[in-house]
C-alpha cells in the first residue's frame, strides 16, 4: 500500500503543482474548460503512477477515474466552501488563501490514501 501510495503522491505534486498552470489554477473553480483540461492533463500522470507501481490495468483505470471525478468536484470550490463554511464555521469572504488551499490538499491527499488501501487489498 505505501509503494502505491508513494507513487500517487508524487503524479499528484506533479499534477497539481508542477504542470498546473496560471490559467487552470484561477480559472477551473470559475469556468469548466480549465477544470478538464487540468483534470485529465493530472490523472494522464496518476494512471502513468498506478501502470509504474504495477497496478491490474482495469483497477488502475477505475481508480484513476474515481480519483478524477472526486479531484474535479473539490477543484470546483463548492465542497470546499461548504466545508470551511459548515465545520470550519468561516464566512467564505473570510477564508485565507492558505486555509482554502490547506482543505483541498488535505482533501487530495485522504482520497489518495483510500485509494492505495483498495488497490492493496
Amino acid at each position: 500500500m505505501a509503494q502505491i501510495f508513494i507513487y500517487l503522491l508524487i503524479a499528484h505534486l506533479i499534477g497539481d503543482w508542477i504542470i498546473q498552470t496560471y490559467w487552470m489554477a484561477n480559472e477551473k473553480s470559475k469556468h469548466f474548460a480549465p477544470l478538464l483540461v487540468h483534470v485529465a492533463s493530472y490523472h494522464i500522470f496518476t494512471f502513468g503512477a498506478l501502470y509504474l507501481a504495477g497496478v491490474d490495468f482495469m483497477k488502475a483505470f477505475w481508480a484513476t477515474l474515481f480519483l478524477a471525478v472526486t479531484h474535479a468536484l473539490l477543484d470546483n470550490r463548492r465542497f470546499e466552501f461548504w466545508w470551511l463554511r459548515r465545520i470550519k464555521k468561516v464566512a467564505e469572504k473570510d477564508v485565507p488563501v492558505w486555509l482554502l488551499l490547506g482543505v483541498d490538499q488535505s482533501f487530495h491527499l485522504i482520497l489518495l490514501f483510500l485509494v492505495s488501501f483498495w488497490l492493496a487489498r
